[in-house]
């Protein structure tokens, strides 16, 4: 057992490779789910509600150095798009910026 500041993707993945189970609340920043916006797994990317792909693009670091997935749209996708001001009404694109360790935080969140 771990309180609460071991909650992140390294520790989770850490013990899942040990085949440890780890009961580390989930805590901080982590969301399990975008909300309006569904995850395919098998492509890797993200479907906005109004049918737009959000692929992943790019792998980044946070200011603390962790990595990052991100997934966005192209301009011309929410140019348009009828839902623009309620979702981005100041921004060009949707962007979506997730852990890499998105599963094991799932599978922690889940317990």
């Amino acid at each position: 057992m771990a309180d609460a500041g071991y909650s992140n993707g390294y520790n989770y993945q850490f013990l899942e490779k040990r085949k440890i189970t780890g009961w580390i609340p989930v805590f901080g920043k982590f969301r399990p789910q975008v909300d309006g916006f569904d995850y395919n797994k098998e492509t890797d990317s993200y479907t906005c509600p109004n049918g737009k792909k959000l692929p992943f693009r790019s792998l980044e670091y946070s200011t603390e150095g962790k990595p990052l997935k991100a997934y966005w749209t192209t301009r011309s996708d929410c140019a348009t798009c009828p839902l623009k001001q309620k979702c981005i009404p100041k921004a060009g694109t949707k962007r979506i910026v997730k852990t890499i360790y998105e599963e094991e935080y799932q599978r922690a969140y889940l317990r």
